[in-house]
């Protein structure tokens, strides 16, 4: 029960803003589950420390369009910020994103931020919701998008950023008694609703 008393304690802990390290005037962002949580705050700090593109990959246009309308009336950047479709449920969606990216004349940085908790087992593309989304679509994503990372850092001579936001909770101690028993077959094995379990999904 403390872990979960330290987890509620550090959503409501105030950090100071870093500032940007560089001129990022030019540069173009990707973060994805933007519409909502860290991703929105993470899309919001770079529009306003100046960036020329930044671009929110979420599931709901509608919800993505409402996010980016109160980051441009917290920013005063009314002119910033792209909403595009990425449903990461779907590895046809991530595809598309994928190929809708190698448009951009630059990428300096995916943030993959999107991810989901099950509380219930779901199988979707033959794997487990959970997995699927914070695991196989966000790294399909990932790779999908090194290409235009490496482009834009010969190009521009920068040096781009792939960033993948996930929990401590992999570190936690009892992790591995949960999950070793899925070695050698882990998608199956965590895929299988008798051994489904929130945390350890």
């Amino acid at each position: 029960m403390p872990r979960f008393f330290g987890f509620v304690r550090d959503q409501y802990t105030a950090l100071p803003m870093p500032p940007a390290p560089a001129d990022i005037a030019q540069q173009t962002f990707v973060v994805t589950g933007a519409n909502t949580g860290l991703g929105f705050q993470c899309a919001k700090h770079l529009l306003s420390m100046g960036a020329a593109r930044v671009i929110l990959g979420v599931r709901s246009v509608q919800k993505g369009e409402a996010a980016l309308a109160a980051m441009r009336q917290e920013t005063g950047r009314h002119d910033a910020g792209e909403v595009w479709e990425l449903d990461l449920q779907s590895l046809d969606s991530v595809e598309n994103f994928g190929r809708r990216l190698d448009t951009l004349d630059r990428l300096d940085a995916l943030i993959a931020n999107a991810g989901v908790v099950m509380t219930n087992c779901q199988i979707v593309e033959g794997i487990e919701l959970s997995l699927l989304v914070n695991v196989v679509s966000t790294m399909l994503l990932a790779f999908r998008t090194l290409p235009k990372l490496h482009e834009s850092a010969r190009n521009f001579k920068t040096t781009p950023h792939l960033v993948i936001v996930s929990s401590n909770s992999a570190l936690e101690s009892n992790m591995k008694g949960a999950v070793s028993p899925a070695w050698g077959d882990v998608f199956d094995k965590l895929s299988e609703e008798k051994g489904f379990g929130t945390f350890t999904q």
